[in-house]
């Protein structure tokens, strides 16, 4: 009595846990709410059969029996529909379906509970009672056994149709049936009705254990070592009683009797003596039952504390990147037995993850590029993704962008044919990534596995980056020797030639600042001051003269001025003065200090003011300042009649200025032409003597050094032409830093390689 007492409170407590585990795992699944009705109607089921057994009236016996016969109904339709839709969160049956089946397991259910299946139940003292079948049993048979019958049919079909993890899953399952419906066959449905006793009734509730466990199993899945242990422990229990009662059950129908006939020995002290040969016979039972499970369990388990020891030790050997992948790729094939293991590592430039070696997989060369979700969910989270799991997670998931975010995720990990992707980090930086396919055995990735990858992670994360500067210094100081070597010829062969030049350079500078520059200033001044009467007053017939001297000393200061920015540009001594520009006041104040020579040319100038504040730029002011007067000086002198206008505008990341006139136009061929050193075209040559063919080649210059450019649009010859100078913004990618005072090299685009 108290034997089985205890089994029948190991049963339901079993059963009502499961139940809850399942369905608080989560509710909105249909096969988890399934699963767990079934384990609580089994457990309501458990209780009942173990007051039936012992009812001592007649009416109570009835009722009780009836009330077994009454939740066992919906065991078997609710089996049916497990099997049916597991294991899917939805129920996919049509609601007509559904409610035809619901309304044929509550008629089932009632004529269960009536006098129609068990018009008379015996109860018999020391035993289960006996019921008398009524007509009843014309629908409930046919119900309750269809629904199983159907239920291992469908299961059995979805294990032959099933593959990898699927497949292991619907083994699972369809082991716990089997292991479920034997015991109940053999020790409840054989027995009573061949061999006419009841004693392995009060063990029922046992008998389900399997077929629940496995099920909890494997839609919990295999992650969760932990569950998985107790519930094949707890199968193991199940099999050792089963065993046990067996063969006490084997001993009391067979030899017992026959004992009892030949020796005369009473039938009592038989069955005793038969009790205590069932328990050497049990320990045996449950030797094997151990070895059995704990080989399943932890077959050619790794101790992967170990295993992490003799990694570091290997790794402190080496430096060389060969050798740090290789003993990576060995340690997954030996140790995690993983099929291919590939490992990948971030390329500097792109940022994209290249193959760097790999085992079992072929000629790997497939690159996950840097925008790819994977790497980005990666970055971010810096977890393991196992494939198996992501369904789990995708059920669960209620925000609509994580849902598609994993669902791509699933999808890249199917292209590229892993089961596991391991993140290698070093200071919180994704610099690769470890991939792994299925098992060798077929198994899923388990909870120690993924405790061992995550531990090692770190280790080869920092071992790699080591590794991988160590050959990047290895390549750069061969590529270095190489180049030293080569340049050191060259070198010997050019410095004499660069020392002339050099020196030529210099001199013409020298010449250039001391003997042309400054006497022209002070002859423009004297000019100034003649003009000005400092010197007497001037007279009338000398005044052209003068005003053609003082032009033609500012068109000579002019081209020496741009003669030393060319000079100072191309030999890397262009300096900037960076600070907080605002472009559009510079442009207010040019279009005052022009307006005079506009009214001169009868030209309209305007200023279109911007409609909102514009953010400044980084920039030399003062070189600014000299494209922007180069521009507009450029409108006025080429443009006859008509109008000029000036605008500045922000696009995006960057300022325009614009200048936008009616003069002559350019066609496309003078356009590719204008930024050319001492280029000028339209005929400027002929109209405007005094230009030099400089300040377009040199305002380009100076804003590509602003990470700028400049630009000129026409329609065409007679129908003007638009100037346009752009610079980034504050803040922006491309934007100098406040307060630097760079010197920049610039390379011409125009100049000509001369051969040596």
């Amino acid at each position: 009595m108290i034997v089985e007492n205890i089994i029948v409170a190991v049963a339901v407590i079993t059963n009502l846990t499961i139940a809850y585990l399942v369905y608080v795992r989560n509710s909105r699944s249909a096969t988890h709410r399934l699963l767990a009705v079934l384990s609580l109607i089994i457990a309501i089921w458990s209780i009942v059969n173990a007051l039936s057994v012992h009812a001592e009236t007649n009416p109570a016996a009835t009722w009780l029996v009836r009330f077994v016969m009454f939740f066992s109904t919906p065991v078997g339709v609710l089996f049916f529909l497990l099997m049916y839709i597991y294991p899917r969160s939805t129920l996919g049956i049509s609601r007509k379906i559904l409610t035809l089946i619901l309304t044929l397991m509550a008629v089932t259910m009632a004529v269960s509970i009536s006098p129609l299946l068990f018009p008379v139940v015996t109860p018999i003292p020391g035993a289960a009672p006996k019921p008398t079948p009524g007509i009843g049993m014309l629908l409930y048979v046919p119900v309750v056994v269809f629904g199983i019958i159907s239920g291992v049919i469908i299961l059995i079909r979805k294990f032959l149709k099933a593959s990898g993890i699927e497949r292991i899953q619907a083994g699972y399952l369809l082991a716990g049936v089997t292991i479920m419906f034997s015991l109940i066959i053999a020790l409840l449905v054989i027995a009573v009705n061949v061999f006419e006793t009841t004693v392995f009734v009060p063990y029922a509730p046992l008998f389900t254990l399997p077929f629940v466990g496995l099920t909890a199993y494997t839609i919990i899945r295999h992650r969760l070592m932990d569950v998985r242990l107790a519930i094949f422990r707890t199968l193991s229990l199940t099999f050792l009683i089963g065993g046990v009662l067996s063969v006490y059950g084997l001993l009391i129908l067979f030899a017992v009797p026959l004992i009892s006939d030949a020796t005369g020995i009473r039938g009592e002290l038989t069955a005793a003596a038969a009790a205590l040969l069932s328990v050497p016979v049990a320990r045996l039972i449950q030797q094997a039952l151990t070895k059995i499970t704990d080989k399943f369990l932890f077959q050619s388990r790794v101790d992967y504390q170990k295993a992490l020891v003799k990694l570091s030790q290997e790794l402190s050997g080496t430096i060389r990147i060969e050798e740090v992948t290789q003993t990576f790729l060995r340690a997954m094939r030996e140790m995690v037995r993983s099929k291919k293991a590939v490992i990948m590592l971030r390329e500097e430039k792109e940022g994209e993850m290249v193959p760097m070696a790999s085992a079992g997989a072929g000629s790997f060369n497939l690159t996950i590029p840097a925008g790819n979700p994977v790497v980005q969910h990666l970055r971010h989270a810096e977890q393991i993704l196992v494939k198996d799991e992501l369904a789990v997670i995708q059920e669960q998931e209620l925000n609509p962008e994580h849902l598609e975010e994993l669902t791509v995720i699933q999808n890249s990990m199917l292209w590229l044919d892993v089961a596991l992707i391991v993140p290698l980090s070093v200071n919180k930086e994704l610099m690769g990534l470890l991939l792994l396919g299925d098992k060798l055995s077929g198994q899923p990735y388990l909870q120690e596995d993924v405790e061992f990858l995550s531990a090692l992670a770190p280790q080869a994360a920092t071992a790699l980056e080591n590794a991988q500067l160590y050959q990047q210094s290895l390549k750069f100081g061969e590529r270095l020797r190489t180049e030293v070597d080569l340049a050191t010829h060259e070198l010997e062969a050019a410095n004499q030639q660069l020392k002339d030049l050099d020196k030529a350079k210099s001199e013409f500078l020298s010449i250039a600042s001391h003997q042309l520059y400054t006497p022209l200033t002070a002859l423009r001044g004297y000019i100034s001051m003649l003009m000005e009467g400092d010197f007497g007053k001037v007279a009338p017939q000398q005044e052209p003269v003068l005003n053609i001297l003082e032009k033609s000393a500012s068109r000579l200061i002019d081209l020496i001025k741009n003669l030393l920015d060319i000079s100072r540009i191309e030999s890397g001594r262009f300096e900037l003065n960076l600070e907080s520009v605002d472009l559009v006041e510079m442009a207010k104040v040019l279009v005052q200090d022009l307006m005079p020579n506009a009214i001169s040319k009868r030209l309209k100038l305007l200023f279109e003011e911007p409609t909102q504040k514009l953010p400044p730029a980084i920039a030399d002011q003062q070189r600014l300042r000299q494209v922007m007067l180069n521009f507009l000086d450029n409108a006025i002198k080429y443009t006859p009649v008509g109008k000029i206008v000036v605008a500045v505008k922000q696009e995006g990341a960057e300022l325009v200025f614009s200048v936008t006139d009616t003069g002559k136009g350019l066609t496309a061929e003078e356009i590719t032409k204008l930024f050319n050193k001492f280029s000028r075209v339209g005929g400027a040559s002929r109209f405007h003597t005094e230009g030099t063919g400089l300040g377009l080649y040199v305002a380009r210059q100076i804003i590509r050094e602003h990470h700028g450019d400049v630009s000129v649009e026409s329609p065409g010859t007679g129908h003007g032409s638009t100037f346009s100078m752009r610079v980034p913004i504050v803040g922006s990618s491309k934007s100098l830093r406040l307060g630097d005072k760079a010197t920049v090299i610039i390379k011409a685009a125009e100049s000509q390689r001369v051969p040596v």
